[in-house]
């Protein structure tokens, strides 16, 4: 069985060491055992959940709280039916006291308890736990419970979050072999989750490890996916131009996936129209982007038909196709819609803001201005947040 080498503890001060050694010193075994508990959980914890931890009745915990509670180390809730520790540093000292094994196995038992509470609010509390107790057969469980706390933030916004969530479950990772199979989507989380908040260079460090472990399994889909992130995500509202890596790792993707229409071809070829900008004729770029839509209409996917549409916009630069890419744009703004994909809304009124303004229909673009605009302000990812600023500026 491996173990993680990081303590999940604090220096305590000396003299507040002795003070607080003192008067453990007086209390009975099983009080220090709840005392125990009650600090690695944190905060306030109910009398009924101390006694499942410890496997006492509740008659015996709240026995030893009242002893606590006489030594001046916990504060007990109103009519005595929850608890906690006066300060953390108690919680601390005796911790210390219990070998490695134990101290992981309180954080396990406590991770369980809130696991096993349903609240998807606690997701985190239980990642915490079970990543500071992760051990042997224990990893994969505790890996996963980072992966749905990171899942969480992202759906909140909390993409900083989300990213350390990831790192946590990595970390952790690197005590298995083999690992690839586990490591693969934490690293699409973490990247996706620094695309998000502006990291760009890190987000792409972790597609380029996902496109090595694709590599190594033979994995033609997690390749695509890898090239997908690299490019700035799969919903991205901007690719970097000018990059040739970004332009081989698609063309990868494209032989690894093989000629059979799916998602996933329709997604990369769209991507490498819009990569080949400045790096090859508009008359290739508009032929991949043509190509993933009549894939994507065979499939009947509307999302993936809405980025090879936006593809195709971009594609189809200057004068003489302004109207067909204000309608393709309104296809693609629809399908976001109607898909419930903020990120495929805001691509095609991004598409349809510069349509419009070259068909001088400014009034019209003011309108999408100001709706992508609270598409922006709900997505909070500085990818999207400097265009209204910019175009506001460009006047009239």
């Amino acid at each position: 069985m491996r173990l993680l080498a990081v303590e999940d503890v604090a220096v305590v001060p000396a003299g507040v060491r002795a003070v607080i050694e003192r008067r453990l010193a007086r209390l009975r075994p099983l009080t220090r055992q709840v005392l125990r508990v009650a600090g690695v959980w944190g905060g306030e914890v109910d009398v009924p959940v101390l006694a499942s931890i410890v496997e006492v009745g509740c008659d015996a915990v709240a026995g030893a709280l009242d002893e606590a509670r006489a030594a001046r180390l916990v504060s007990v809730g109103a009519g005595g039916r929850s608890a906690g520790l006066i300060h953390a540093l108690v919680g601390e000292v005796l911790v210390e006291e219990v070998s490695t094994s134990q101290r992981r196995e309180l954080h396990r038992r406590v991770a369980r308890t809130i696991e096993a509470a349903g609240d998807p609010a606690r997701v985190g509390e239980a990642a915490h736990h079970a990543l500071a107790g992760a051990s042997g057969d224990d990893i994969g469980w505790a890996v996963d419970l980072a992966a749905r706390a990171a899942g969480r933030a992202m759906a909140v916004l909390a993409y900083e979050e989300a990213a350390v969530w990831c790192e946590r479950a990595l970390e952790v990772l690197r005590f298995e072999a083999p690992r690839d199979a586990a490591e693969a989507p934490l690293l699409m989380s973490f990247g996706e989750a620094r695309l998000a908040s502006g990291e760009v260079e890190a987000a792409r460090a972790a597609f380029e490890r996902v496109a090595a472990i694709a590599r190594r399994r033979g994995d033609g889909e997690l390749l695509a996916d890898a090239a997908l992130g690299f490019g700035l995500g799969f919903g991205a509202i901007e690719v970097q131009w000018l990059d040739p890596v970004q332009v081989e790792l698609l063309t990868e993707a494209l032989d690894a996936l093989g000629p059979e229409p799916s998602p996933r071809r329709v997604w990369v070829l769209a991507r490498l129209s819009v990569a080949l900008s400045f790096m090859d004729e508009e008359e290739r770029r508009v032929a991949l982007a043509e190509e993933a839509e009549a894939m994507a209409r065979v499939l009947d996917d509307r999302r993936a038909l809405g980025y090879a549409l936006a593809a195709r916009c971009d594609a189809w630069s200057g004068p003489d196709h302004c109207r067909e890419r204000a309608e393709d744009a309104a296809e693609v703004v629809a399908t976001g819609l109607a898909s419930g994909d903020l990120r495929l809304e805001a691509l095609g009124r991004r598409l349809r803001v510069v349509a419009l303004w070259e068909l001088g229909e400014v009034a019209a673009a003011d309108v999408e201005i100001a709706a992508f605009g609270r598409i922006a302000e709900r997505l909070r990812q500085p990818r999207y947040q400097w265009y209204v600023p910019l175009w506001q500026g460009r006047g009239r």
